[in-house]
């Protein structure tokens, strides 16, 4: 699979990470992740404009552009988290990521492969931005196994060690997201705002490809999600039904080449657990990736998977994905492409 100029590729990828997880009180966490992967720039499945990015594909690579040279190991996060009474959770770090300080993500819908299947419908709102940045969490205190609210708020700056005045100025791509939500045992619903200033990550359709790099200059972004997830109380037939729906703004002028439009999104994933085998998964989900209304193709993308869980360490997942209507990608051409995740935990 792939998209312009990295279709009928087939790549053998992987993705190293080393969690050095501390706790001074045992309700802290000091955490450091060390990760090292060769997922280039022009990878099928890592690509910036690519509808078949994976969730875990991304670059260590010391060459240009991720094109070349040395893999490597870096930091991939680096902060402190520790609770502040019985309902409060603050973070700040070096090296966080804005989806990690929040309450929850409300989906159960977790195949793991897809990127824009990870993004609760909404990849304008947890569009995973990571860099410096701090946030809280309010978790409404109620008896174990009832439902609660639930809080989050967070600012993370992509760009921060590298703008001119620091994380705070705008040109360390500034992102802003805050969510209110509702858990309880077998189902969760949440509402999403994100800012973002030029330079942060949006990703839609511009007429001409599907961006997920930084806003061009002289633009920001208003993003808006509304997800709500159910569960079955006991395994079967009935599969968990995950849903959601994103909602782009775009305010500010720039040149019409570079500019990036407003735009939308939904999905809808069913995911069967204990499916056949106890402890297996099997899951479909189908949704639109971003798309700039008028005039622009609404891509709409497919994935079925099914997980093994080899041990209790161990599970390979093999994936199917069909995206249709991609114009801005291929031609008028239908793409479609296939995975096989092995996953070592230890």
């Amino acid at each position: 699979g792939g998209t312009q100029g990295r279709q009928d590729r087939t790549t053998f990828n992987y993705d190293l990470r080393l969690n050095l997880d501390t706790s001074f009180t045992g309700k802290d966490l000091l955490k450091t992740r060390l990760r090292s992967s060769n997922f280039t720039a022009f990878s099928p499945f890592n690509a910036g404009n690519s509808l078949f990015k994976l969730d875990k594909a991304s670059s260590t690579n010391a060459g240009t552009g991720g094109a070349g040279g040395i893999d490597t190991v870096s930091i991939d996060r680096l902060y402190y988290q520790f609770p502040v009474g019985k309902t409060f959770t603050l973070t700040a770090g070096a090296l966080v990521r804005n989806t990690e300080i929040l309450a929850f993500i409300p989906t159960a819908y977790r195949s793991q492969l897809l990127d824009f299947f990870t993004t609760a419908g909404s990849p304008g709102v947890y569009n995973k931005a990571t860099g410096q940045g701090f946030g809280a969490v309010w978790k409404q205190s109620v008896a174990k196994g009832k439902g609660f609210w639930n809080a989050s708020v967070n600012f993370i700056a992509q760009d921060g060690e590298i703008s001119n005045e620091g994380m705070f100025d705008s040109d360390g791509s500034l992102n802003t997201t805050a969510q209110l939500g509702y858990k309880a045992s077998n189902w969760g619903a949440a509402i999403a705002y994100r800012n973002g200033t030029t330079g942060t990550n949006t990703i839609n359709a511009n007429g001409t490809a599907f961006r997920a790099a930084g806003l061009p200059a002289g633009q920001s972004s208003n993003s808006f999600s509304v997800a709500a997830y159910w569960q079955p109380l006991d395994t079967g037939l009935i599969p968990s039904i995950s849903a959601g729906y994103g909602f782009t703004d775009i305010s500010g002028g720039a040149p019409a080449s570079t500019s990036v439009s407003d735009s939308q999104s939904w999905y809808v994933g069913l995911q069967w657990d204990d499916a056949f085998v106890k402890g297996n998964a099997a899951g479909v989900a189908i949704g639109q990736n971003p798309s700039a209304g008028a005039g622009i193709d609404d891509p709409l993308s497919l994935e079925l998977f099914y997980r093994f869980q080899v041990t209790d360490n161990i599970s390979i997942t093999p994936g199917l994905f069909y995206i249709t209507d991609s114009s801005n990608q291929v031609g008028n051409k239908d793409l479609w492409g296939g995975v096989i995740q092995t996953q070592f935990r230890f």
